[in-house]
């Protein structure tokens, strides 16, 4: 569903024998000008509530939500050809469709783009386009699709689209709402300095800019978020506590007889067997480091990470600095 301006043809009529021609002439130059894009805009199959544009009238259910996500299916996805041309663009979907299905606890894999436009073999597709028809909008989701179509923006000539795939995700995955200012399209958090409600969510937009989200923003589902995706779901989305094991006293870390590994009272766990560390939400971000130089490398970000937090790219030999 699309929110769109209204009719000329209905407005002109009311004018007609009042004002002629001219009257006519100068209400469709004005419909045409209230229908012309001003600002950045995005379809989510979602019709706008109230006044304030601070929240949308999402649907409750979806074909994709109620036949995968709450099924705990498996999650299918696809780039289309231009998206696998756009530097980084297939590797940075991979690493938050990853993400997603972790929190979620739903088996994932990539599969070729299909001819079909109707086949199932692809449940999320990821088009990348340089004919993008929302003007300057970073992407745009249709949330009633079956399969789920994703459509993003080349024009944008972002480098990093995480946040712009993961937002679009909570979008498909737990129909969560947009936090940000839709009339105006500005951020909650930078333009006031406080989040709608009150906590970090990838909703929101903007927050590569926020330091302590720099320089990738919030491109994964926050605690605020999962715990709207529970209620969407009706199951609890939140990592298994431990299994039963000893405890090390001189860090207070625990061992998880389930999961082999020493989980901290942060909840950042590390698996002695391959050296990893997980997250909280039990992804495995932290691999080797090395000692050369003291970098660590990031599993999710497939960076390496310098003290100071300097990032190196190896897909695209690129430095950046938070």
């Amino acid at each position: 569903m699309r929110n769109s301006c209204p009719e000329p043809k209905n407005i002109v009529s009311d004018f007609v024998l009042a004002f002629g021609l001219l009257a006519i002439i100068t209400v469709i130059s004005l419909v045409i000008g209230l229908c012309a894009p001003k600002e950045a805009s995005a379809d989510h199959g979602v019709v706008r509530c109230g006044t304030e544009g601070v929240k949308a009238c999402l649907l409750t259910v979806s074909p994709f939500v109620t036949n995968i996500v709450k099924a705990q299916h498996e999650v299918t996805w696809c780039v289309n050809l231009r998206g696998q041309q756009y530097p980084g663009f297939r590797s940075q979907v991979a690493e938050v469709m990853a993400r997603y299905a972790a929190d979620l606890r739903l088996p994932e894999r990539e599969v070729a783009y299909p001819d079909n436009q109707t086949s199932l073999s692809c449940l999320v597709r990821h088009d990348m386009r340089d004919d993008h028809p929302c003007g300057n909008c970073s992407a745009w989701v249709y949330v009633e699709n079956y399969p789920i179509l994703i459509e993003y923006n080349a024009q944008t000539g972002y480098v990093h689209f995480f946040t712009t795939i993961g937002h679009e995700l909570g979008h498909a995955f737990c129909l969560l709402d947009e936090h940000y200012d839709k009339i105006k399209f500005r951020s909650f958090i930078l333009t006031f300095g406080y989040w709608i409600h009150g906590l970090p969510t990838v909703m929101d937009v903007g927050t590569p800019l926020l330091a302590a989200f720099a320089p990738f923003g919030i491109w994964s589902l926050t605690a605020y978020d999962l715990a709207r995706c529970s209620e969407t779901l009706a199951r609890d989305v939140n990592p298994a506590p431990p299994c039963e094991g000893p405890v090390d006293a001189a860090w207070g870390g625990r061992w998880d007889s389930c999961l082999k590994r020493w989980v901290g009272p942060d909840g950042w766990s590390f698996e002695p067997s391959t050296g990893y560390w997980y997250n909280p939400r039990g992804v495995a971000e932290w691999g080797a480091t090395d000692p050369s130089w003291g970098g660590r490398w990031n599993l999710i970000l497939k960076r390496w990470v310098a003290p100071g937090a300097s990032f190196f790219d190896p897909e695209t030999g690129i430095w950046s600095k938070n």
